[in-house]
């Protein structure tokens, strides 16, 4: 079976105990840059699991503030809209996640 465990550490929401009972077995890949999920992939998976009635729309480009913000107003009165994104955390100033070191109330990572 499937151990996350086996490909990095777990993270979890504080008291999650996580699960192992998946209907399908999840993909593992050797390589990190290969791991993922393709937009082609989502939108197959949008359609099909609503049985079309929702389609997902890529869009991509070099965003800024302000385009990002005009995508957004123009979906405004779009009805039944969810914008899902695909963000790097480290590209946007993010620090890397601290291990070891703990603050006050603070598990271990």
């Amino acid at each position: 079976g499937f151990a996350p465990e086996s490909i990095g550490p777990v993270v979890r929401p504080r008291g999650e105990a996580g699960r192992a009972g998946f209907r399908v077995p999840l993909p593992v890949v050797d390589d990190p840059a290969a791991a993922g999920t393709r937009v082609s992939g989502l939108a197959t998976a949008v359609g099909s699991l609503s049985r079309g009635a929702l389609t997902a729309v890529p869009v991509t480009g070099s965003w800024t503030t302000e385009s990002l913000f005009d995508l957004l107003v123009g979906l405004w009165d779009v009805p039944r809209v969810a914008v899902i994104a695909r963000v790097d955390g480290a590209a946007g100033g993010a620090p890397a996640p601290r291990r070891g070191r703990r603050g006050p109330g603070e598990e271990a990572t």
